[in-house]
């Protein structure tokens, strides 16, 4: 009973962490108006792409597609040399897959 216990805990604090990780701390409207203001795509899929985001990336991930995004170099840069390796694949694989598959949930090509 100890082991399950113990089993049950360590679960919960993994899924916890996992959730931490990418809750409420990302600023979705900001990403939503540097998307709108550089991607030049329609609001909808903007909108589409900061949600995508903000389930799929790390704060600092999120945070780096926003400077990116704002043309803001420097907070590009350092957000950037904060990344792991997997983090920076994450969010450059994102940056390629994610704009397509919000055209696609919109219905475009």
């Amino acid at each position: 009973m100890k082991f399950v216990s113990a089993l049950v805990m360590f679960i919960f604090i993994i899924a916890s962490n996992c959730y931490a990780e990418n809750s409420g701390t990302n600023d979705i409207d900001a990403l939503n108006k540097a998307c709108l203001k550089s991607m030049r795509m329609e609001a909808r899929a903007c909108k589409c792409m900061a949600q995508k985001a903000n389930e799929k990336l790390t704060p600092v991930g999120f945070a780096y597609i926003v400077a990116s995004l704002s043309l803001d170099n420097a907070k590009a840069a350092e957000t950037w040399n904060k990344l792991n390796d997997d983090e920076r694949m994450k969010v450059s694989l994102f940056m390629v897959d994610g704009p397509m598959e919000c055209m696609k949930a919109m219905g475009g090509n």
